[in-house]
């Protein structure tokens, strides 16, 4: 009788180990004008680059004010960004969109509701997270069912955030 509880007990002490730290969380939301802003290729001044996925095409951008930092969590490579390296990228990512994989724009918001940076992806869905001041944590983005492959999308029903 004794062996359940020791059991039960050392199961919930493996799982609780192995769940995600729980830092302040900050927002990943949709914004047209950011959206626009990638599209028409604009590089935001003070702002460092990084992508996920392929460097040619990738799943996903994000621009980090130089005020922050992007803790190094082995999912975003930095890169150096110009205007013709955006708009090399929107070739393909306009090729996805003919194919049902709309990319959308958005905010990164700190746990305050500071604004971090700008991210560009088809994914609606992400954890952004302040595990110390000015450091963020920002996991791969995903789909709704939590997918990283494209499943499509649209701007409608998504809750946007108006830059000033």
């Amino acid at each position: 009788m004794r062996f359940f509880p020791v059991v039960t007990i050392a199961v919930i002490l493996f799982l609780s180990s192995c769940a995600r730290p729980q830092y302040p969380s900050g927002k990943w939301l949709s914004s047209i004008k950011a959206a626009d802003a990638f599209e028409s290729a604009w590089v935001f001044r003070d702002h460092t680059y990084y992508y996920v996925g392929s460097i040619a095409k990738p799943d996903g951008v994000i621009a980090i004010d130089n005020r922050f930092k992007l803790r190094d969590n082995n999912v975003w490579a930095r890169v150096e960004v110009d205007g013709s390296t955006l708009r090399e990228w929107q070739h393909w990512w306009r090729a996805d969109t003919f194919h049902h994989c709309r990319y959308i724009g958005g905010v990164i918001l700190t746990p305050n509701g500071q604004q971090a940076g700008y991210w560009y992806s088809p994914f609606r869905n992400n954890v952004v997270q302040m595990p110390e001041e000015g450091v963020l944590l920002i996991y791969r983005p995903r789909s709704a069912t939590g997918a990283t492959d494209c499943e499509g999308g649209d701007r409608d029903g998504m809750d946007f955030f108006w830059l000033n």
